[in-house]
């Protein structure tokens, strides 16, 4: 492959923008199922969630089901580096997260 490389013909490229904030902002309203699919589409990129009245740019979370009696957006447990916060159907654990002005 290196032996045979190109380079690129740049009328065939195309510049595609960053997606806007709110379509990377996840509201804690939303299932599990949704804010999952918001964090893989856009994975290290980082996704948005406010906490607390704190905007954060999450990088890295995990999450799992569980009924529960909390209001959606209530962090349940915060811990040396991770965080729980419940969400309509369960909680996600932020793993890595920064606060954003």
């Amino acid at each position: 492959y290196w032996s045979t490389a190109k380079p690129q013909n740049k009328d065939d490229m195309e510049y595609w923008p960053f997606p806007p904030d709110a379509m990377r902002t996840i509201s804690w309203d939303m299932h599990l199922d949704e804010i999952d699919r918001v964090g893989k589409a856009f994975g290290r990129a980082g996704w948005y969630a406010e906490i607390e009245g704190q905007k954060y740019m999450i990088t890295r979370y995990s999450f799992w089901k569980e009924q529960h009696d909390l209001p959606p957006g209530t962090v349940s447990t915060v811990l040396d580096r991770e965080a729980a916060i419940a969400a309509k159907d369960g909680f996600v654990c932020l793993k890595e997260y920064n606060a954003v002005e």
